[in-house]
């Protein structure tokens, strides 16, 4: 019996000491060099390139924050829509902010009146883009669809000034283009839409001459119109079309 207790009292002091002897000389030791894993950054705030003012994004607001005393000094609403932070980027001149979310929702944000120039919100039709120097918005809609609503009859094209929020209309010069890509040129001085001038078959939406126009972002005016490829069908749409760009 007395044997019994002993080996009973004896089994957990001999069980820890195992578990202590193993993690002393089996397992690996703790690195004691790792250093600390690095705050994350927060990807919703940006600084205005004369580091004066911080901006940051937080649900349907954009706050304006003065960097020394570390004091709001604007609120913008942005009307409940969604800015992605990732797009937030600020003029040459570092006077005007711009961001965008999700190709729907257009911002700018003027740093010296403190006021949204531009806004553009839930556009679920057309397209716009900013222009690298992010001091002009081109806006592409059709005002009129034809067939069954697969391409656009009607065109439209518009450049808002981000300093100001003014707005200027693209001239067609006589041609309509079913647009679906907008590109501005390095300079942001010329904007061109790439799509089409008219259907072989306009009931499945089948191009028929492909093309693109260009304008000049200041003025708005047509700078060049031009055919890039040609599939003339038997139920072609005849529209009016500018010719082939010589060699």
């Amino acid at each position: 019996m007395r044997r019994l207790l002993l080996t009973i009292v004896l089994l957990p002091t001999l069980a820890f000491a195992l578990i202590a002897c193993e993690q002393r000389f089996f397992l690996p030791a703790a690195p004691t060099d790792v250093p600390a894993p690095a705050a994350p950054v927060d990807v919703s705030t940006v600084v205005s390139p004369d580091g004066r003012y911080s901006f940051t994004v937080a649900p349907a607001v954009m706050r304006m924050t003065d960097t020394a005393s570390q004091t709001v000094v604007a609120t913008f609403d942005l009307g409940g829509a969604a800015i992605d932070p990732a797009t937030m980027r600020f003029t040459a001149d570092g006077s005007v902010l711009i961001a965008s979310s999700a190709e729907t929702n257009f911002f700018a944000f003027n740093l010296l009146s403190r006021t949204v120039t531009l806004r553009v919100v839930g556009m679920t039709e057309g397209m716009a883009a900013f222009s690298p120097d992010a001091g002009t918005l081109a806006v592409y809609h059709c005002e009129r669809a034809g067939g069954r609503g697969q391409w656009c009859w009607e065109p439209e094209i518009v450049f808002l000034d981000t300093y100001s929020g003014n707005s200027r209309a693209g001239q067609f010069g006589g041609v309509q283009l079913d647009a679906l890509e907008l590109h501005f040129s390095q300079d942001s001085r010329l904007l061109t839409a790439s799509g089409c001038f008219s259907y072989s078959n306009p009931y499945f939406g089948w191009c028929g001459d492909a093309g693109e126009l260009t304008w000049e972002a200041a003025t708005g005016a047509l700078f060049e119109a031009r055919i890039t490829a040609t599939s003339a069908g038997p139920y072609a749409v005849p529209q009016a079309s500018p010719q082939p760009a010589q060699p």
